[in-house]
């Protein structure tokens, strides 16, 4: 994977035909910006959440807020450029922003972006024991230290490159669909222009 843009939407039932259309409604001015690109909805049996791909960032962030708001539910938006590793996710209920996290966007390999209060799965993902210790090893150096007092502070620090994550384990954790590897699409639509 290179890049990945993707808008999750919480739903509360099984989507039919009738949702698919009015999903399809809503995002009709985010297919006039994608230069011809469709936008694919997915989503997968047992999984509260909807998959909306196709809108590139920053207007998948706009999506998801909007989305949010109209359906007044959750979504989730996740950017992703793996090849510099960078990293944008925004967590919307009922319209509201709750979280914004950016990494390595506009500086590469550190944290540009924390608001909002940190999310349930933050705190296993981003300050996992197991996962400090990986990546840092007790040398004694400054950027150890520096390390230790942000992973026992847990809380991220602009410009700072640690916490490191792994996107895959975001997803997983969250229990979005296309983490699973093991679940396949249920449903796979091209929402109509």
């Amino acid at each position: 994977m290179a890049t990945f843009d993707a808008v999750y939407l919480r739903v509360e039932k099984v989507p039919d035909d009738s949702f698919f259309e009015d999903l399809s409604k809503k995002t009709r001015i985010f297919n006039v910006l994608t230069f011809g690109d469709p936008i694919i909805a997915r989503w997968t049996e047992g999984m509260p959440w909807i998959q909306i791909q196709g809108v590139d960032d920053p207007d998948s962030s706009q999506l998801g807020q909007r989305l949010s708001q109209q359906y007044m539910t959750d979504s989730i938006v996740f950017c992703v450029q793996t090849v510099v590793d960078a990293f944008a996710y925004w967590h919307f209920r009922n319209g509201r922003e709750l979280r914004c996290l950016i990494f390595g966007c506009k500086k590469e390999g550190c944290w540009e972006t924390a608001r909002g209060e940190p999310d349930d799965w933050e705190d296993a993902i981003l300050f996992n024991q197991e996962d400090f210790n990986r990546y840092y090893k007790d040398d004694g150096s400054e950027r150890f230290k520096e390390a230790r007092k942000i992973f026992e502070g847990k809380k991220i620090v602009l410009g700072k490159s640690y916490p490191r994550f792994s996107v895959l384990e975001i997803g997983q954790r969250l229990g979005l669909p296309g983490f699973d590897y093991s679940k396949p699409w249920s449903i796979e639509c091209e929402l109509p222009r």
